[in-house]
């Protein structure tokens, strides 16, 4: 698994960029736009491969976007849309924090944290982003121009007036012509916290080159147990589970399993080839 490499631009360069843009408590996020080339649905792990209109961020020009619990946004009513079905060639807007996952397969694949469909009709504009105590996001494409009435809505529906130094998804119609851009928000929305992003290099054992299971995925925020009725390992994460049987080295996703090789599990250590690492956090993560 690939960190994305983003530079963050700057008006006036005084010393070499952080690889992240970022403010005491927060990252800031990226955009793109991109058109959607196939859509792709098996169960609740939908996705579409996405060909870039500008690529060299850090993202390949083409690759697939998980779109499952995704909030999608209609740019031309400003509204929240459910059950969204993408269609090939619709172009699209997305962003997804600096610090997101990308799973090594050939085309690569992510999980964006907010869509915005209907561009070419949009009567709105979206920024998601860290915005700190001024307003301010720290990617530097939107400041809001906040009133003493501005209000912003939380995961439950809520209205909140604390919404600053906050990850946010911002909707606005006008914005001045300035660096950054000053814009009245229309509607914003706070996002949920993000599982944290696992270096794998921590995690690997030097003689074997797999990685150590359990240090691995907890770090990730999954839980990990040992069955020993039945003598697996259970992964879990959200309403999501993977097993893997001990003994006989298997991995079962759903009704699949397969064979791993090359796995170790000895003295309550368990250490899983890269490979198949992956294949869990492709199906974890969607």
């Amino acid at each position: 698994m690939k960190k994305l490499l983003i530079c963050t631009l700057a008006l006036v360069l005084i010393s070499s960029e952080a690889l992240f843009a970022k403010d005491e408590k927060g990252i800031g996020y990226d955009q793109c736009y991109g058109k959607i080339e196939e859509v792709a649905t098996e169960g609740q792990n939908s996705e579409i491969l996405v060909k870039n209109e500008r690529a060299g961020k850090g993202l390949e020009e083409e690759l697939f976007l998980y779109t499952a619990k995704v909030p999608v946004l209609d740019l031309s009513s400003g509204e929240l849309l459910e059950n969204y079905s993408f269609k090939k060639g619709e172009k699209i807007q997305y962003f997804y924090r600096q610090d997101t996952p990308v799973l090594t397969s050939l085309p690569a694949k992510m999980t964006p944290d907010w869509i915005a469909v209907h561009v070419d009709e949009a009567s709105y504009s979206l920024d998601v982003d860290f915005f700190n105590k001024k307003g301010q996001g720290i990617s530097n494409r939107l400041k809001m121009e906040i009133g003493q009435d501005t209000v912003a809505k939380n995961k439950e529906g809520r209205l909140e007036k604390d919404f600053l130094n906050k990850d946010l998804a911002v909707l606005y119609r006008e914005a001045t012509r300035s660096i950054p851009p000053i814009a009245k928000p229309y509607k914003i929305f706070i996002l949920d916290k993000k599982n944290p992003v696992v270096d794998i290099e921590n995690y690997r054992d030097s003689k074997s080159k797999g990685i150590y299971l359990r240090k691995y995925f907890e770090a990730l925020g999954a839980t990990v147990e040992w069955k020993g009725e039945e003598n697996l390992t259970r992964i879990s994460l959200g309403d999501k589970v993977v097993d893997i049987k001990n003994k006989e080295a298997c991995l079962k996703i759903g009704d699949k399993v397969e064979p791993i090789k090359g796995f170790s599990c000895k003295g309550g250590v368990s250490i899983l080839p890269e490979k198949y690492l992956h294949t869990i956090n492709d199906y974890l993560l969607a």
